[in-house]
């Protein structure tokens, strides 16, 4: 499947069946963008449970109303694990705001190696079928 590319967002299927999304510039995310992003990783989830790796370097700046829906039921039923990886200090201050609301649904963490979220998400994997 090829990437989709949002307003904000590039969103892929990874080789290892996890679902990446990299933020587009340094742009502003607002609710729609937040509404347009979630159903992307649905559509790229293609009907199965799959963690999602969040590439949050080129952190942007988000609205309480676009971080209220990345953690609403509708975004985190979607998939199974996300992790969000940032160096960047605006990364880690909108990734902890994330985390610190997070109360239901998969489970979400902060990373500054790709390589630890990546082993931390096949975790996540649902089996391939026989």
């Amino acid at each position: 499947m090829e990437p989709i590319i949002t307003r904000t967002a590039r969103i892929w299927l990874g080789d290892d069946r996890i679902v990446h999304l990299q933020p587009l510039a340094r742009r502003e995310q607002t609710l729609a963008d937040a509404i347009e992003n979630v159903s992307s990783v649905a559509t790229m989830c293609g009907g199965v449970v799959r963690p999602l790796l969040i590439h949050f370097e080129a952190a942007a700046p988000q609205t309480p109303e676009c971080r209220a829906h990345y953690l609403s039921n509708e975004a985190l039923n979607v998939v199974s694990a996300v992790a969000i990886v940032t160096t960047s200090m605006l990364g880690r201050i909108v990734g902890n705001l994330m985390i610190g609301r997070h109360t239901r649904g998969a489970p979400v963490r902060l990373f500054e190696d790709n390589a630890k979220a990546l082993v931390w998400l096949k975790e996540f994997l649902l089996p391939m079928p026989a």
